[in-house]
Order: structure tokens, then C-alpha cells, then sequence
């Protein structure tokens, strides 16, 4: 068979088709998820609360180029699911792209590890990775928190309110971005002082290396 498109002339019938040669248009065949190559950076890692894009090259089963009509492009489906907690499950939106292209976009606000699967008809895609190789999907996607915001970290302990002569008093801050993402790497700058009477006393701000601080 005729594996690639374009135009032929590949009949030759003779005196009994006297109308021969005839030009054959061979076009692509039915898309095959496997020939369907994903690619962009959104796969392996985005910030949160950044909208990613994922570029899907559209293909036959002999890798011919595929412009996916309506019907085509519903058969995809893009879903990034939390590793942690498969509950947390989030849909891609699809749109179509440049020529046999489709795009795919997510932003995603909770930090934490997720797989993106790309299926065309429940078939998986083929998802290029961070060294360049593509493999079967799903993706291994990291999603690490946002700046930190000042306005969502949170000081607790009893050094918030009460503190007893000679004796030491805690605070725990949490410093979080403004999704609420604990900011686990630490990193960021604290400053902490006393004011007593009019009398302002640096305070010491230890980074336990964990998104919080003492």
C-alpha cells in the first residue's frame, strides 16, 4: 500500500481503460496516538499560578502530518493528576494549532509533583522529556511554588502574645506565596524585632530549612 501522501500516476490500464493513467491523490490516514509527539516545558516543570502550553504534532500511523478536524481534536484528552493525591485531578483545554498541531494549556495553583497524561481515543501520546527523548505519556510535571507573599505567611506561638522574664519565646513562621503553597525550600529573608517602650531589640531568625522559621 501507499504509505505516503501526495499525487501519483500509478494505473496503467492499457486499451481496455483507455482513460489511463489516473491521478491518484493519496491524503493521511486515521491518527495514531503513538505517531502523536508532545512537546513544550509545561510536561516537567511550571511555576504556579503560570498558564502552560503543551504542542501536540498531529500524525497517521506512518507519521504523515494530521489536520485535525472538530471531531478529531475531541478525541484528545489532557488530564495533569497529583501524584500525592490522585483526587486532585485537573483537565487540560484544547485548542487547535498551527496546521496538524494541537494545543494544550493548564495553570495549576497548588504546589506539588503530578503526572500529565495525553490520550487521543484512550491511547496514550508520546511525551518529549527534559533530555530531549520522547516516551510514551504520562509526564512527570514539578510544580514549585510562587514568590513568597507576606500577606499569606502565618506566625504562631505563644511569643506572639506572652513572653516571661529570662525565659526564651518562640514564633513559628510559615512563609507561604500567595496560592498558600508552603514555601519548603526556605531561602527567603525574615526580619524580627522587639520594641519595648520605644526601644526597638533585633531578634534572632533561625531558617529550619523547611518553609518555616523560629
Amino acid at each position: 500500500g501507499i504509505e505516503f501522501p501526495g499525487s501519483f500516476l500509478p494505473i496503467e490500464g492499457g486499451d481496455d481503460f483507455p482513460a489511463s493513467p489516473f491521478a491518484v491523490t493519496v491524503i493521511a490516514g486515521a491518527i495514531s496516538a503513538a505517531q502523536c509527539v508532545a512537546s513544550g516545558s509545561a510536561l516537567f516543570y511550571l511555576e504556579a499560578g503560570i498558564e502552560g502550553t503543551v504542542t501536540v504534532s498531529v500524525a497517521d500511523a506512518f507519521g504523515n502530518s494530521v489536520v485535525p478536524n472538530v471531531g478529531q481534536m475531541a478525541a484528545f484528552v489532557a488530564t495533569v493528576v497529583d501524584r500525592q493525591d490522585i483526587s486532585q485531578s485537573f483537565d487540560g483545554a484544547i485548542s487547535a494549532g498551527a496546521g496538524p498541531q494541537i494545543v494544550v494549556t493548564y495553570t495549576l495553583t497548588r504546589a506539588g509533583d503530578y503526572r500529565v497524561q495525553l490520550t487521543n481515543l484512550g491511547e496514550p501520546l508520546m511525551c518529549t522529556q527534559e533530555a530531549g527523548a520522547a516516551v510514551e505519556c504520562p509526564s512527570l510535571l514539578t510544580v514549585p511554588p510562587d514568590d513568597l507573599d507576606p500577606n499569606q505567611c502565618v506566625a504562631e506561638g505563644s511569643g506572639t502574645s506572652t513572653a516571661q522574664a529570662g525565659i526564651p519565646s518562640l514564633v513559628l513562621v510559615s512563609a507561604r506565596d500567595q496560592y498558600m503553597n508552603l514555601r519548603a525550600a526556605g531561602g527567603d529573608n525574615f526580619v524580627a524585632d522587639l520594641q519595648v517602650t520605644g526601644v526597638t531589640s533585633p531578634l534572632t531568625v533561625r531558617n529550619n530549612g523547611n518553609g518555616t522559621y523560629t
